[in-house]
């Protein structure tokens, strides 16, 4: 059975050799999934900071931000507003 590589000359797995992502649960209930973005050093700094100032994650931040928990005001200077509603 030949293998096939990808452009990394390493070798694709097998369809049995692939791992297997098992969904998580949330707080919520709700299974998690795992996906992928891209942002600014900026962008992924800020995150990274104003989801500690909260003491929750950087996932739980955008949840949250996404469900409409936590209001964000982007103001035109870049600067960063965040009402958490507490």
């Amino acid at each position: 059975m030949a293998i096939s590589s990808n452009k990394n000359n390493r070798p694709k797995r097998e369809e049995h050799q692939k791992k297997k992502v098992k969904n998580k649960k949330s707080m919520r209930g709700e299974s998690e999934t795992p996906v992928s973005f891209s942002l600014t050093k900026t962008g992924a700094n800020l995150i990274k900071q104003k989801s500690k100032e909260l003491g929750i994650s950087a996932s739980a931040f955008l949840e949250q931000i996404a469900r409409g928990e936590i209001q964000v005001d982007l103001a035109v200077s870049g600067e960063v507003k965040v009402d958490s509603g507490s």
